[in-house]
């Protein structure tokens, strides 16, 4: 997961922890996310520091304690390190990381990545041309287009 390969003692220690104190779920119903919180500092500047990934943060109890999270959000990262971590988990864990994974591999893909419009038109060569909106690039479907403009020329012309 970083740059440096994992020993056997670091990913039975993470699954220990994360079996005890760790969340493994879904947020918007299919992104994954893992996270771990407590209230020892020095155990999750360890966790993130044998990763090397994720995100830490720290916010004050009700108990006047603070309290140390490291969350995960990153896809590949997430998916990646419940499935290393599935086998050393207990039942009810790896039920949540069976449910997890489900649901995200059900997840569309992202439109950057279809090869074909949702009317089934190919999104590539003459028939593809990309749009900016702001800060962002678009890619249309050109017959969509074409298309749209046929109905919206005899809905004008029935008027």
């Amino acid at each position: 997961m970083g740059d440096n390969m994992l020993s056997t003692k670091d990913i039975y220690w993470l699954a220990g922890l994360l079996e005890g104190e760790g969340y493994f779920g879904l947020r918007r119903q299919c992104d994954l996310v893992i996270e771990l919180t407590m209230t020892d500092r020095d155990v999750v500047e360890r966790f993130h520091r044998i990763l090397d990934f994720g995100a830490r943060d720290e916010r004050m109890l009700p108990s006047s304690k603070i309290a140390y999270g490291w969350s995960l959000t990153n896809q590949r990262h997430a998916a990646g390190l419940m499935m290393m971590l599935y086998p050393l988990m207990g039942e009810r864990r790896q039920a949540k990381i069976r449910e997890c994974l489900a649901a995200w591999r059900e997840k569309p893909l992202p439109k950057a990545m279809w090869t074909h419009c949702k009317h089934g038109h190919p999104l590539s060569g003459g028939n593809l041309y990309r749009h900016r909106e702001g800060n962002y690039q678009k890619r249309r479907c050109r017959q969509c287009g074409v298309d749209r403009q046929t109905r919206y020329r005899s809905k004008r012309a029935e008027q």
